[in-house]
């Protein structure tokens, strides 16, 4: 008799497991990471996306777009640069696409940013914050870390620190665009910064070089101004007076 009975308490909760539904996955979780959080401007800032699924098997995850992450970087609440496109494309449709997290830690992406704004200008010195969307459909989660921009360095100190020290200096060029002028100096760099304003203060990211002759310059990699110049009105021509002018409306 009680041997039947225990068959039938082990009966019931073996239908009652399997008619029971399946825990879901927990969802996976998302996080930032850079290398260093102090760097030159202008530098390349590596910024790691990592996928961390905690559950002991693979989960899916669906992204409705090609793109997977998307990384912005703002100062206070002003957007500087992303990964996303100014305009979206609201117009074009993507099919869907699965991703596989397997357990424990996964790196998604790790992008490398060249500290250029999207309007074309460097970040001046200051903390800034990345934060990293995973795109997935349905609630998508947000991490974020900080990092900070330091002041250029002074170009007297081109004469000072080791051959092969990548710096990023700052100041006016001259009507050349050859000559980078701060308030400690000037050095001659290797080339003309074609396109640079000579109304705003540039950025310029390179590598102390020695020359032949035992002198050293700033073998550049980039630069960009560190605003966008105001472009100078030009006044309007005066009108001849032995040329009549045409009423207003009237095409010649």
């Amino acid at each position: 008799m009680k041997r039947a009975l225990s068959l039938l308490c082990a009966a019931l909760l073996l239908g009652a497991a399997a008619h029971a539904k399946p825990r879901p996955a927990p969802p996976v979780r998302l996080s930032v990471h850079v290398m260093r959080n102090s760097l030159d401007l202008l530098d390349t800032l590596a910024i790691g996306v990592v996928l961390d699924n905690p559950s002991s098997s693979p989960v899916a995850v669906r992204f409705a777009l090609p793109a997977e992450y998307a990384i912005d970087v703002l100062l206070g609440d002003r957007l500087v640069w992303s990964t996303m496109p100014q305009e979206a494309a609201s117009a074009i449709h993507f099919p869907s696409h699965l991703r596989t997290v397997l357990p424990g830690t996964n790196t998604l992406a790790v992008y490398d940013w060249n500290e250029i704004a999207r309007n074309g200008t460097s970040p001046k010195p200051g903390e800034y914050t990345i934060r990293v969307r995973l795109l997935q459909t349905g609630t998508q989660p947000v991490a974020t870390t900080h990092v900070r921009f330091v002041a250029p360095t002074p170009i007297s100190a081109i004469a000072k620190l080791p051959i092969g020290d990548a710096i990023t200096i700052a100041g006016q060029l001259d009507p050349t665009r050859a000559i980078v002028t701060d308030s400690t100096g000037s050095t001659t760099l290797p080339r003309r910064l074609i396109g640079a304003p000579l109304d705003a203060t540039v950025a310029v990211r390179g590598f102390i070089t020695a020359t032949r002759a035992g002198g050293r310059y700033l073998l550049v990699q980039r630069w960009a101004p560190f605003s966008v110049p105001i472009p100078t009105a030009t006044p309007p021509p005066t009108p001849n007076p032995k040329v009549s002018q045409s009423p207003p409306g009237h095409r010649i």
